[in-house]
This record gives structure tokens, C-alpha cells and sequence, in this order.
């Protein structure tokens, strides 16, 4: 795969967006639909916040859904400085921000973490930054190796070339980020605490096993769902399981833009939860900002990301997958859903009003 695959280059000193803009706007006229953004914001503080670069780079994906952007999330932290030390790119909500582990999958001493202060989860995804040979900026063809998630990120960036030939030969067409992400965050190695967290998001990056998913697309038993939902409908799945199962399954979506140091996470709100024929839930994980240190939580809608994961074991038996509008920031969201069952029967409910508070919750899974 991806044999022919070509790269160009762009130097950030050009100007303050050159890098983003040009890669976004005009390499795509040039038929160049994955970017990397190895570089870093100098001023400390802009850690955390969702700025100006951030809600720039928010609106051209957005405007090029099919134009991947990957990102490494800075190499900051300390001893003392342990969270929210993503800066300024790094934090926009529709890009792949990437972290960095050393060989033993053990984040780096210097890989920034999240969480966004608006609370959104970043990194999105980990991958080797420690020892990995790089190209030599002070010679014409010379390497050293080097540590980073600047060397991090290119490594999720050419696992996107990979994921992208294999889409196109199940599909036709090109993959979204919002496809992309779902792929990468399910198909993860879950690493630190249990479900996605600060550090090291959704977990270790596993090309071969999101190009698996993706080979299941031009089957009866497609692990992917490209949807486009309304504000007032319902989308909902059949999920059979014949015995007791661990079933994990990832929603996402490129979440409109907004202004300036935006106060709430999210402009459109979907959510996604799984519920059995009593009614009991299972919901994705939440994190909570204020206690960044605290393991993931399972018991209410998810507010804050627009990447949402349920991981859960059930026991034989029928459910229903169901996806909703919380909040509409457009007339139509368009959604990636991903998951390790097939999911069939889908439906459209254009009836559907909320029922959240009147739903019972199963924390952590309905096995238990």
C-alpha cells in the first residue's frame, strides 16, 4: 500500500498559518490530502486554550473534510507542569493531535497532555517519539535519531497514507477525518488508565488493525457507519451478541468552528449509548478537567468531545445502538461510527424527543 506515495514540504517561517493554511487550502489543489504538523507554539500561555490557530484550523477542515490533519502535541511537561500543556494548533477539536510513548508503549517524560480547558480530550492518539531516526536538519542526507512528538506525529501521518489506500480501494472515495479518527481511536491499544484519558488519549496507535475495519466496508458486515443525522431524529443499530462480548465502538464528527477562545466545547452534540431491551444504558466514557488524574466514567452523556467511545462487556442478547442530537450546530451532522461488532438494522426516527433523565444507568456495563 501507498507505494507511490509522494510528500512536499512547507516551511512554517513563511508566515504564521503558512504551514496549516497552505497545506490545507492549496496542497489540496494539488491533490495532497494528509498534512503534518510538526511544530509548536513558543508562547507558554496558550497552553490549554483553544485559540485563534485552533478555530482557524477547525474551519478548513471543516471546509476540506477530506484533508487530514495531523498534529504532535508539544514537549513541555515537567514534574511540575503535568497537565493541560497542549498549546494554541494542537488543541483544535477536528485535527489528530499526537503524543508520544517510548518502546515500552510508556508516555515520554516531555509529551504534552490535555486536557483542552474547555475540557476536550487531546491527545487523541499516542505512537513511538523516542528514539526514532530522523532525518538531520544540519546536513543534506544525513539521520540521527531523535526523540519528540515531532517524531511521533509523521508516523501517524504516513499510517493515514496507509488507512487512506486502503479506503479507497473498499470505497471509491476519500476518507473524512471524522472517519479517520473513529478508525484510529477504535482500533487503538488502550494504554495508562481504563478508556481514553489525558495522556495518552485513546491509546496506541494500530494501522493494521484500523486498515482491518476498514476492509470490512464492501461486506454485509461493514464495522463502519457514515451517516448524516437531522436535529430532531433518532439513528439506531441492532447489536446481536452470542455470548458475553467486550464491544467497543467510537463516534465522531468535525464539529462546526467557533470564535475565539470558545467557552463551550461544542457547537453540534451528538451522543451515542447502548441500551438493552429494560432500558438499561451504557454511555460513553466521560473525563472530568477539574480532576485530570481521575479515571474515565460511563455514567452520563458525554458534553465535551466530539470523539465519544463506549468500551463495555454484555452478555448474550439484543441492544440497540443509538445516536442522537443533543445540540445542533448545523441542519444536518454528518458522523463516523466505528465499532469491533457489526452493527445492522439501521433506523431512522424522525419522532424522537429526549428521554435523557428518564433513563436508567449501568455503570460500566450491564454484564455486571
Amino acid at each position: 500500500y501507498a507505494n507511490e506515495a509522494e510528500i512536499e514540504a512547507v516551511s512554517y517561517y513563511d508566515a504564521v498559518w503558512s504551514a496549516f493554511s497552505y497545506g490545507m487550502d492549496r496542497f489540496r489543489q494539488r491533490g495532497v490530502y494528509i498534512t503534518n504538523h510538526s511544530y509548536d507554539e513558543a508562547n507558554a500561555s496558550k497552553t490549554g486554550i483553544s485559540s485563534e490557530f485552533a478555530h482557524y484550523a477547525d474551519a478548513l477542515v471543516e471546509r476540506y473534510p477530506e484533508v487530514i490533519a495531523v498534529a504532535s502535541s508539544g514537549n513541555d511537561r515537567s514534574d511540575t507542569a503535568r497537565y493541560g500543556l497542549i498549546k494554541d494548533f494542537g488543541n483544535a477539536k477536528n485535527i489528530i493531535t499526537v503524543g508520544a510513548v517510548d518502546y515500552d508503549g510508556k508516555l515520554t517524560p516531555f509529551s504534552n497532555t490535555g486536557p483542552v480547558k474547555n475540557g476536550r480530550i487531546k491527545p487523541d492518539i499516542v505512537t513511538k517519539g523516542y528514539r526514532v531516526l530522523s532525518v538531520d536538519a544540519k546536513s543534506d542526507d544525513g539521520y540521527q535519531y531523535m526523540n519528540g512528538t515531532s517524531m511521533a506525529a509523521p508516523a501517524v501521518t504516513g499510517a493515514m497514507a496507509l488507512l487512506e489506500e486502503a479506503y479507497l480501494r473498499a470505497n471509491q472515495t476519500r476518507m473524512r477525518e471524522d472517519t479517520a479518527k473513529a478508525l484510529i481511536a477504535n482500533t487503538a491499544e488502550d494504554l495508562g488508565r481504563k478508556g481514553p484519558d489525558y495522556e495518552y488519549g485513546f491509546g496506541l496507535l494500530n494501522t493494521l488493525a484500523a486498515v482491518k475495519a476498514i476492509e470490512t466496508m464492501d461486506s454485509n458486515d461493514s464495522l463502519v457507519q457514515i451517516r448524516e443525522i437531522a436535529p430532531e431524529q433518532k439513528h439506531s443499530y441492532d447489536l446481536h451478541l452470542e455470548g458475553l462480548t467486550e464491544v467497543k465502538m467510537t463516534l465522531s464528527w468535525i464539529d462546526p468552528e467557533t470564535g475565539y477562545l470558545p467557552i463551550e466545547a461544542l457547537v453540534s452534540d451528538l451522543d451515542i449509548r447502548i441500551v438493552d431491551n429494560d432500558a438499561n444504558t451504557v454511555y460513553a466514557f466521560t473525563l472530568d478537567p477539574q480532576k485530570p488524574e481521575a479515571e474515565a466514567r460511563q455514567d452520563r452523556f458525554n458534553r465535551l468531545d466530539n470523539v465519544e467511545q463506549i468500551v463495555t462487556k454484555l452478555p448474550r442478547g439484543d441492544y440497540k445502538v443509538i445516536v442522537s442530537v443533543h445540540k445542533a450546530g448545523k441542519e444536518k451532522q454528518k458522523y463516523s461510527l466505528v465499532s469491533t461488532q457489526p452493527l445492522k438494522g439501521f433506523q431512522s426516527d424522525s419522532s424522537y424527543s429526549k428521554i435523557d433523565e428518564f433513563e436508567t444507568v449501568i455503570y460500566e456495563s450491564v454484564a455486571q
